[in-house]
This record gives structure tokens, C-alpha cells and sequence, in this order.
């Protein structure tokens, strides 16, 4: 997504670094094409560990490409935000294009060589635009957001297992918006959603930011 400022802090270069050490060598192992995702609640760490994960991958001589479930949101950022003020029962994973980025894995995953237009958000602006993506260029495909373990075909799901209380100061940090009454609202909502998604994880982080293999 365009106008996102990411700031790795050193836990969450550490826990990267060791999600890279878990990944590796089944990358290796299976010899094709990998995908794996990072899910938790909002301001988490999701996008800031993703990034910092895709380099170490990247480091270790595997193209990593990184998919942010915002890019795949219906509606851009802003018109979102105050269709959810509009119907608070809009707030879920109705509101992302989840069979889009399912196709774009599925692709990924049959070899394909095509090259597709992914959405991609420019926050700034408030609009969806478009890139090309040439799937032939990338070795694992790595996804983040708060609904992407609802995908099939993932070789691993890394879940972050913080709060949304306890991700409430991150959110204020990263400036994107205030929070008010109706915004811890949004994530209750969202909190009784990503919850039930928690046994899907084949890895924790967890509030320490230490790994841990859960499957």
C-alpha cells in the first residue's frame, strides 16, 4: 500500500529474523513455489514483521514478493472507513476482495507464468489503483493482513497474538487516524473475528515477540 511509514523496531527485526530461521529450510525442502502469511488484529506488527521478513528471505536467495491484504479492501481506505461509520455491521471480511487474493495465490501456486494486475492502495489519495505483477519473478509469496489465514493453500500461518487493547498505542503511534469510541468499536468487531481465526496458526509471536511452533 502507498503511504504506509514503517518503522522496524528491533523486536520486530529479531522475531523476523528468527520466523526466517523456521522457513528456510522447508523452502528448500519442497524445491517450488512457497506461500506463507502473517495475521493478527490492527497495529499488531503484521506489516512491519512481513517486510522485515520478506528481506531476510530475500537475504537468504528466495524472491519474496509481499502481498498486504489493504490492497485487496473493496474500498479505498478513507470511503471504507466511513461506510463502516455509516453500518458498523460492514466491518469484516466482506469488506475485502478475499476471492481476488485467492485467485492471485492460486495462480501463484499452479506454476503460472502470467503476469496480473494486483490492486494496490494509495492511501494518500484515497483511491485503488493497479500493477502488473509478473508471477514467473517470485519464489514465495508471503501475505499479511487480519483475514489472510482464511486462505487455502498456505504452506504456513504465523499469527500474532496480541490484542487489540494491547495493539491500541500502535495504532495511535502509526498516526493514521484518532481513535474514538466507534474505532474501539471496529475493533471489538474485528478482535471476536481474527480470534476464532487463532488455531489455524502453525506459528505464534507472542506479546515478547518470541517464536514459537504451535503445530
Amino acid at each position: 500500500m502507498l503511504g504506509e511509514n514503517l518503522k522496524a523496531k528491533k523486536c520486530h527485526i529479531l522475531a523476523a529474523g528468527k520466523l526466517s530461521g523456521l522457513m528456510v529450510p522447508g523452502i528448500r525442502a519442497k524445491g517450488d513455489r512457497c506461500s506463507a502469511c502473517i495475521f493478527g488484529e490492527s497495529g499488531a506488527g503484521k506489516s512491519v514483521i512481513a517486510s522485515e521478513l520478506q528481506k531476510f528471505l530475500e537475504g537468504s536467495g528466495f524472491r519474496t514478493f509481499l502481498l498486504q491484504q489493504d490492497d485487496y479492501f473493496k474500498h479505498p481506505p478513507l470511503t471504507n472507513y466511513r461506510l463502516r461509520r455509516e453500518d458498523l455491521s460492514r466491518v469484516g471480511t466482506s469488506e475485502v476482495d478475499l476471492e481476488l487474493l485467492q485467485s492471485h495465490l492460486d495462480k501463484f501456486l499452479s506454476g503460472s507464468q502470467e503476469t496480473i494486475a494486483k490492486p494496490l492502495v494509495d492511501f494518500q489519495e484515497n483511491r485503488i489503483e493497479k500493477e502488473d505483477l509478473d508471477l514467473s519473478a517470485w519464489d514465495v509469496f508471503l501475505f499479511e493482513g487480519t483475514y489472510v489465514a482464511l486462505l487455502n493453500g498456505l504452506d504456513l500461518r504465523i499469527c500474532i497474538e496480541r490484542t487489540y487493547r494491547e495493539t491500541l498505542q500502535s495504532r495511535l503511534l502509526r498516526g493514521r487516524d484518532s481513535i474514538d469510541r466507534f474505532d474501539e468499536r471496529i475493533l471489538e468487531v474485528e478482535h471476536g473475528i481474527i480470534s476464532s481465526h487463532r488455531e489455524m496458526a502453525d506459528v505464534m509471536i507472542d506479546r515478547d515477540y518470541s517464536v514459537k511452533i504451535v503445530k
